[in-house]
């Protein structure tokens, strides 16, 4: 469940709050099961609206992350792939290191092309 602020509290028609902490609970009424139904169902769209908020601010942190790493060499590949001629394990290790950096990295295509580039 989220953390959020709790909801009003709901008096009678007419009744005003009380003035002291023993007062207060005395105008509380128990809430309707249409009163719950309605506050449950206004927390699931409070919760769901900051998750959404969430979820677009991480996406948008990638993007600003891969924009910056775009023209960032990776130095360990760049030695495996002046080795991936005589050295087999040189292969495997570059593609496991491409398979971890994800697909949308911009790195990624420009070295598996000089990857082919080197073998083929």
């Amino acid at each position: 469940m989220c953390c959020l602020e709790p909801l009003p509290h709901r008096l009678r028609y007419g009744e005003t709050r009380g003035v002291g902490p023993w007062e207060d609970s005395y105008f509380k009424r128990q809430a309707t099961l249409e009163e719950l139904r309605q506050d449950f169902a206004e927390l699931q769209r409070r919760c769901e609206a900051m998750r959404r908020a969430a979820q677009e601010r991480a996406e948008e942190y990638r993007r600003i992350q891969l924009q910056t790493l775009a023209g960032q060499p990776i130095p360990e590949v760049d030695e495996l792939l002046i080795r991936v001629g005589h050295d087999p394990n040189a292969r495997d290790r570059i593609l496991q290191i491409l398979e971890g950096l994800g697909a949308d990295d911009p790195r990624r295509a420009r070295y598996r092309k000089e990857l082919a580039r080197r073998l083929f």
